[in-house]
């Protein structure tokens, strides 16, 4: 829709060129009638006629807010003068074609790039037609009108004519000046908007930053509290049925039901230790994420080849971000991948800083009409938490190959994203 001061200059203009028509017209018929009855006179003035009647049609284009046809057709229906005037009088034509030029000129608001270079085009070659045909085969009418005439015509209405045109370009870079305006107030508040963005963005960021830190950290509390209350109660008395197990008589029903109280309590220790170790491994913590991949990778049911390098410590956002995406892969891995899958998982660190890594998987690959699962969901969470970006692909010929990127640490660098659930899976 275009906006409602294009219209309106557009409008203006066909207006005054309407009115300036009438004059023309009304010059036109007095020549005709008192000095020569020429048909070709009659042509000039029954083509302004015509031309009336196409503003007419312009105006109407206007109010419908067709404004860049509606240009158009403005710039052609001068052309249906022009080219008239010059087929019965060419020694005009230098007069004419400062007002052919204005008007294309005034056509730039309301036309683009490609429209104008159109245009611009077709009047260069009806101008070259109309003005080698009027020299090289003239219509011998010049001869009969008188000089004085030819004079009038230069000195009154060209000037006239130009003058209007020039009116016409000055309301028309009043159009382009206001246009202009418009754009940069807009542009103004874009990057205004655009800042609030940001910093809206930026506390967003922070704000997951918090919730991640305080979730790991309420991990870490929890797997201490685990290994150092619950572990050690149950450690301790698996020590003391033992012991009363040893005490009792050889062969007697209690010491065999405190033997099987033993390894009850035993499982019970595996069992929670299995669980504090998923919750945030002491491993991650203490000797960095290297070695605590290694011990995934050594727990892992599947045929796991490691290509583990040797990297520096990171943030513990980012390691616990690929640590918990590493292991939520090859679960993924022995839960979907089917028998006899084997994985591949790499970690490395580019010279700039950058941490990558992949878990590769020789199993079935991934329903490509199935929406991603909680499990992929979360680790694009973790990594999008500390700047980095997840990456899933499978072939059509089987396995998947999920590869995770992490930019280099920068200081205060706090991951952002929501805490997942060890245990969860795609």
């Amino acid at each position: 829709m275009p906006l409602p001061v294009l219209v309106r200059r557009l409008s203006r203009s066909v207006v005054l060129s309407a009115a300036a028509g009438l004059a023309g017209i009304l010059g036109v018929a007095l020549v005709y009638a008192a000095v020569l009855r020429s048909g070709w006179v009659l042509l000039i003035l029954v083509t302004a006629v015509l031309h009336q009647a196409a503003l007419a049609w312009i105006l109407l284009l206007c109010r419908r807010g067709a404004v860049a046809r509606a240009a158009v057709l403005f710039c052609l229906a001068d052309w249906l003068i022009v080219v008239a005037v010059l087929l019965v009088v060419p020694e005009v034509a230098p007069a004419l074609v400062p007002i052919i030029v204005a008007r294309i000129v005034s056509t730039l608001p309301y036309l683009d790039r490609a429209a104008l270079l159109r245009l611009v085009a077709a009047s260069l070659a009806v101008g070259l037609a109309v003005g080698t045909l009027s020299r090289l085969h003239p219509l011998g009418v010049e001869h009969m009108i008188p000089g004085w005439v030819i004079t009038a015509f230069v000195v009154v209405f060209v000037p006239v004519a130009l003058g209007i045109v020039g009116l016409d370009l000055w309301q028309h870079s009043a159009t382009l000046l206001e246009l202009t305006q418009r754009a940069l107030r807009a542009n103004a508040r874009l990057q205004a908007s655009e800042r609030a963005l940001a910093e809206q963005a930026a506390e967003l960021r922070r704000s997951r930053a918090r919730l991640v830190a305080a979730a790991d950290e309420e991990r870490r509390r929890v797997e201490r509290d685990l290994h150092d209350g619950a572990q050690q109660t149950l450690i301790g008395l698996c020590l003391e049925v033992s012991l009363l197990a040893e005490q009792a008589p050889e062969g007697a029903r209690l010491r065999t039901q405190l033997r099987r109280l033993e390894e009850t309590a035993q499982e019970a220790v595996t069992e929670l230790r299995e669980l504090a170790h998923g919750l945030y491994p002491p491993v991650l913590a203490t000797q960095g994420l290297a070695s605590a991949l290694q011990a995934v990778l050594r727990r892992s049911r599947l045929p796991v080849r490691a290509e583990v390098a040797a990297i520096g410590r990171r943030p513990p956002e980012q390691e616990a971000a690929v640590y918990f995406c590493c292991r939520e892969a090859l679960q993924n891995v022995e839960k979907h991948a089917g028998p006899g899958a084997e994985a591949r998982v790499a970690l490395a660190e580019d010279p700039d800083g950058t941490l990558r890594f992949s878990v590769v998987d020789s199993g079935r690959g991934l329903d490509p009409g199935r929406p991603d699962g909680h499990g992929l969901i979360s680790m694009r969470d973790r990594l999008a938490a500390v700047g980095g970006y997840l990456e899933v692909s499978s072939s059509p010929r089987g396995g998947t190959r999920v590869a995770g990127t992490i930019p280099p640490a920068h200081p205060g660098a706090v991951g952002l994203a929501p805490t997942v659930a060890a245990g969860d899976s795609t």
